[in-house]
């Protein structure tokens, strides 16, 4: 009885065992399971192209710096491959990166003669100007699909996500033919008539791009966005079909589809800043960066920068001019009437010594000329009291972000929206007419942005605003998370399986107007029965007076 009973416990004991055994294997399989599946991609690279603009200072800066912070914060994690032009291989080659292959087409000479005069047929002219512009990309298409064997070479590796800064054909192309299923759309500008896909545009609230109308818009710039809206829209659409016969050239197949909807099946990552840029209804797809390049401020070398840090000590007001707003915008000829203005602030300017030389410049005692500055640690000195900037995205951003009011010069593109915004938000003054863009008239706004302390307010508000988003940590996120979960749970199903009609009702409308008629025609009888019916009656009565009245 006894060793019948220890038998027993025996048993109980190792069946116990057992099942414990057998649970804490599970366990241990489940959470391997949950690690590979949400943090690991079976411990091998992920392969990812970037397709870079060609020529576009502003995204391949933004680009740099992001692809830069996720292969420093992930190391060996993913092989970037980049294709972009050979006229911006300086700036790339700088990086020295193993993870980065860079893929290079086209050649200098043919880039300024084509592409660089298109491009700035687009600036001054927003809408037409993109005829020439679209002879331009064509031009590289052929240079890249005809001139090198890149799209072979990437064919050969395992792509798993495409990162684009435009919209183009090249990037499309790319998708269909080497089958990569996750997409990331990055830019630097927040220009929604460009960025929305196949959603609905608000012409009502949305300027589109090279205006500097606000949200807030009247009746006649309403009109004038909505009309310059739909020509843009049908110039594109135009331009598709060219696009496309060019890629089928090379035998390709490329369906019209994919650009149309490119950016409704993708990750859509914009510098759009809360605080700065206007608000407008967005699916989940669609993420804010905020400023990328922007942050806190370094403080510059005493060493390197001796001779500007002493320029800076001397004045109680200092004043930036960046390169790009003293070289495109200004008459350089009569750009010392400003300074000598204000003999009392000193100005810093930021272009390169050859243009100091090509046209004999010699500058009052006030300024300060360097060939390079830290645009962003140089901005977070308290001195800086104002910064001149031609409207570019990243140097509007970065002057926001440590909170100095702007004078924004802009002429052309989305430095026209930026301007915009500058003035709408009383974050500075702008321009944004060739007309104004006189000495007299920029000595004005510096007095005004000077002596109005609603403009510093103002950028200290956004400054705080801007402070709480940092971009590069937000697109490493985000680039983990797609290539990890996907995104298709993001997006708005309808935008790519609706036809135009079903998108915007008008079947549903067509079948209320049938209703209402069908209602109508119903509601006629009863309704002229019953009229014919009183008037009738009423005819009979009036007789009957008029009878009654002939006997009296």
């Amino acid at each position: 009885m006894i060793l019948l009973m220890l038998s027993n416990q025996m048993v109980f004991k190792i069946i116990l065992s057992f099942i414990t055994i057998i649970s804490i294997l599970g366990a241990i399989c489940s959470s391997t399971d949950f690690n590979e599946n949400h943090y690991t991609n079976n411990n091998s690279k992920v392969n990812i192209v970037v397709v870079a603009f060609p020529g576009a200072t502003s995204h391949h800066f933004m680009l740099r710096q992001l692809l830069t912070y996720v292969i420093g914060k992930n190391p060996n994690t993913y092989n970037f491959y980049v294709i972009a032009h050979t006229v911006d291989k300086p700036s790339w080659d700088s990086i020295g990166l193993q993870e980065l292959t860079m893929l290079y087409y086209g050649d200098i000479t043919s880039y300024l003669t084509v592409f660089e005069t298109a491009l700035e047929s687009s600036r001054h002219e927003p809408i037409f100007g993109y005829n020439d512009f679209n002879k331009a990309m064509i031009f590289l298409y052929r240079q890249l699909l005809g001139e090198t064997d890149i799209l072979k070479q990437l064919k050969q590796i395992k792509i798993e996500i495409i990162i684009t800064d435009i919209s183009n054909y090249i990037s499309n192309l790319l998708r269909s033919e080497l089958e990569i299923k996750k997409s990331i759309y990055v830019s630097p500008i927040c220009i929604y008539s460009l960025q929305l896909g196949s959603l609905e545009y608000n012409t009502s609230i949305i300027p589109i791009l090279g205006t500097d109308f606000s949200e807030d818009m009247g009746f006649i710039q309403r009109v004038m966005n909505h009309i310059g809206y739909r020509i843009t829209r049908l110039l594109f659409y135009i331009y598709a079909f060219q696009h496309v016969n060019v890629i089928k050239e090379y035998g390709y197949k490329l369906p019209l589809e994919r650009e149309k909807h490119f950016m409704d099946d993708s990750i859509v990552l914009t510098q759009c800043t809360a605080g700065v840029h206007y608000s407008t209804p967005l699916p989940l797809n669609y993420v804010s960066l905020g400023s990328v390049l922007a942050s806190k401020a370094q403080p510059l070398d005493p060493h390197k920068f001796k001779g500007l840090l002493d320029f800076i000590d001397k004045y109680e007001q200092v004043i930036y001019c960046s390169q790009g707003t003293i070289v495109k915008v200004f008459d350089l000829q009569q750009i010392n009437t400003i300074f000598e203005a204000f003999p009392e602030i000193g100005f810093i300017l930021s272009f390169k010594q050859e243009i100091i030389d090509k046209n004999g410049l010699i500058f009052s005692e006030n300024v300060m000329h360097m060939d390079w500055i830290p645009q962003n640690d140089l901005l977070g000195i308290e001195k800086i009291k104002l910064f001149i900037t031609h409207g570019g995205i990243n140097s509007m951003l970065e002057g926001l972000y440590h909170a100095k009011p702007l004078i924004v010069i802009g002429i052309t593109m989305d430095q026209v929206n930026n301007a915009g915004i500058i003035n709408y938000r009383k974050l500075g003054r702008a321009i944004t007419s060739s007309s104004k863009n006189h000495p007299s008239y920029i000595i004005e706004l510096i007095r005004n942005v000077l002596n109005n302390n609603e403009y510093k307010e103002n950028c200290i508000k956004v400054s705080k605003i801007m402070q709480e988003k940092n971009g590069l940590e937000i697109f490493d996120y985000w680039l983990k998370y797609t290539n990890i979960l996907g995104y298709e749970h993001l997006l708005i199903k309808g935008i790519t399986s609706y036809s135009y009609f079903e998108k915007y009702n008008i079947d549903v409308f067509f079948l209320f107007f049938i209703c209402l008629f069908i209602f109508y025609k119903l509601m006629s009888i009863p309704v002229k029965y019953f009229f014919c019916r009183i008037f009738k009656f009423v005819k009979n009565e009036s007789k009957a007076t008029e009878a009654k009245v002939k006997q009296i």
